[in-house]
């Protein structure tokens, strides 16, 4: 199948095309743990729906929103939009919304826009890589846009939108029963000549560049280098795009060159190679997370993990990991949590001390306030957060020398209260992190929760001591 080089018509070009919309495997993590839609706009489409405070049916109802409400869709995961209105943002089942826009990215240089969706169409504008188009429509060759109060049309292979799936199936202006979609599903279709078909779901990418090929944190030659996958290598497909595929291997989830890879679909295969990488999966939400029996939010739950603490990958997953967390096996969804490579750290009472204060880097400082949002002094931050773990400290710094055993600075450890003054006057405290780094309020220049190091010239000269609280 021959197809039209958009970006500069009359040139020819073959290439795998992506035949309408592709199955987004749980969630898009690029660059967080869910995937961003900042314009994308939804009504919801039944009544009674409930808008809850986190990504559960258990969890809280914030509003009630009624059939026909406007909201705008801020990102996805799992079975949940998040989004916002009336000025809150709270999270919907995606079943309960649909999508009437979305933001798409352009992901070349001098792509036309026309005035009709054909390669024919008059040329009205063109726009550069990295521009935002806000698609209302699409076909199998076409989106329609909105640009500079216009509706005009661009080539899909042009945008690279992962959220296309969920824009309104009605929102179809041509070619919805084309070659392509077949009963409802979505294929990314070869040359004619190949019959070959693969879809997303359950799919795998098998590397065939001789020198192997890089993993990377974004779709551009530019971005970070996460993993370099050799020859042979085999990892999930994610989603499947002309020029970039996102996929995920051992749970770290980045995009590889489409032209360097082989798709397939049914099981995946043994790899005849492997990377040696060593992984482990830490909580990133908040609230903590729910370590289940099976992959599935029905299932019995072992135990809740809070958040900061890590587990050891089992079976990496797209929307489940298989972990261990302190003897025990279960499944986490991937929504709520992110793979690190390196050697896991442990889950001591410090380091989960230290994790949760860390939530509060950039809180403002207050002189006497004790509240995490609102403001805390320095004294106020330390009281706050052991008090989080049901610890209750003395109220100010000259008093906390006193909780706790005093240890030495040689023997810090995660948790521990360092203490700052001059002439043995105790006139400021902070959280030992590690690393010779410790979080604190700060009433300086940064006025603000920050970390600082004890080396520091300003902090090693008034260096007066430090107390361990943790057993």
């Amino acid at each position: 199948m021959l197809h039209i080089n958009e970006k500069f018509p009359g040139i020819r070009r073959l290439k795998i095309k992506i035949i309408g919309t592709i199955l987004l495997a749980n969630v898009i993590i690029v660059s967080s743990a869910t995937c961003l839609m900042a314009a994308s706009k939804g009504i919801v489409n039944s009544d009674g729906v409930s808008a809850r405070v986190s990504a559960s049916a258990d969890a809280q109802v914030a509003a009630e929103l009624r059939k026909g409400d406007s909201v705008s869709v801020a990102a996805v995961g799992g079975d949940w939009f998040r989004v916002s209105a009336g000025g809150g943002a709270a999270f919907v089942s995606k079943a309960q919304v649909t999508l009437t826009s979305v933001e798409g990215t352009v992901n070349e240089d001098g792509v036309n826009l026309r005035r009709e969706p054909s390669i024919d169409g008059e040329i009205v504008a063109q726009v550069n890589a990295g521009a935002s188009v806000q698609i209302t429509a699409q076909s199998d060759d076409f989106y329609r846009v909105e640009h500079a109060g216009e509706t005009l049309y661009i080539h899909s292979d042009y945008v690279y939108c992962p959220l296309i799936e969920y824009l309104d199936k009605d929102a179809v202006y041509t070619g919805a029963e084309e070659e392509g979609r077949v009963d409802g599903e979505t294929h990314v279709v070869a040359e004619p000549s190949t019959g070959a078909s693969y879809g997303t779901a359950g799919g795998y990418a098998v590397v065939t560049a001789e020198s192997g090929l890089n993993l990377r944190k974004n779709p551009s030659t530019d971005s970070d280098v996460l993993l370099q996958l050799p020859q042979d290598a085999v990892f999930d497909l994610i989603q499947a795009y002309t020029t970039w595929h996102l996929v995920s291997y051992k749970g770290i989830t980045g995009f590889v060159a489409a032209e360097f890879v082989r798709l397939g679909t049914g099981a995946k295969p043994a790899s005849a190679v492997e990377v040696d990488v060593s992984v482990y999966v830490q909580v990133t939400e908040s609230a903590g997370v729910n370590l289940r029996s099976e992959p599935s939010t029905s299932s019995a739950v072992i135990t809740a993990i809070p958040a900061g603490d890590t587990m050891d990958m089992s079976e990496a997953g797209l929307g489940w990991h298989k972990v261990n967390y302190e003897g025990r096996t279960g499944y986490v969804s991937t929504q709520y949590v992110t793979v690190k490579q390196g050697k896991r750290p442990d889950n001591s009472a410090g380091t989960k001390v230290v994790n949760y204060a860390k939530q509060f880097l950039g809180v403002r400082y207050v002189w006497g306030g004790t509240n995490l949002s609102r403001g805390v002094d320095c004294s106020g931050f330390t009281y706050s957060v052991y008090r989080h773990f049901g610890i209750t400290l003395y109220r100010t710094s000259r008093e906390q020398i006193k909780n706790g055993s005093r240890v030495s600075q040689a023997n810090l450890k995660q948790g521990d209260l360092v203490f700052f003054g001059s002439g043995g006057y105790i006139s400021h405290v902070g959280m030992y992190i590690g690393g010779g780094q410790f979080i604190h309020a700060a009433s300086g220049s940064k006025y603000c929760v920050t970390i600082s190091s004890l080396y520091e010239a300003y902090y090693s000269r008034r260096y007066i001591g430090a107390t361990r609280i943790l057993s």
